[in-house]
């Protein structure tokens, strides 16, 4: 319980740092062009499917190995189809300034990406030398 409350607390630092740094940017003169203006939507919308993806996550670790296995590859394949779905509803809608969207956007996926990576490789470590 308290590895999955450290969990969540770390994605919503990640989140809140990402908000910190998107109003930085805005408020440094000459800079504020590295910041689309659906940025903040980005952020909360990548927040949400993290807090969701990692509620499966730590969900899955509950189950043996095979059925854990299915459970990171089936997160993996739901945050894919959910970011594809919303960045086709963004590109849908019209974006402008495509090129600082795709960069806030990946630079934003990035994050999290490496973070639950990280984070599925350390619990898996720490299952690995309990079964052991």
């Amino acid at each position: 319980m308290r590895s999955t409350i450290i969990h969540f607390g770390k994605i919503l630092a990640i989140g809140l740092s990402q908000y910190l740094i998107l109003l930085l940017f805005q408020q440094i003169e000459g800079m504020e062009w590295l910041v689309h203006d659906t940025a903040y939507i980005m952020v909360t919308f990548l927040l949400l499917l993290a807090l969701f993806i990692g509620g499966v996550s730590q969900f899955s670790l509950k189950f043996d190995a095979a059925t854990r296995t299915n459970f990171l590859f089936g997160t993996v394949v739901l945050r894919l189809l959910f970011t594809m779905g919303f960045v086709f509803l963004l590109v849908y809608r019209g974006v402008e300034d495509k090129m600082v969207f795709v960069s806030n956007f990946f630079a934003l996926y990035l994050c999290y990406l490496v973070f639950e990576i990280t984070s599925i490789i350390t619990n898996l470590r720490a299952i690995s030398t309990k079964e052991s």
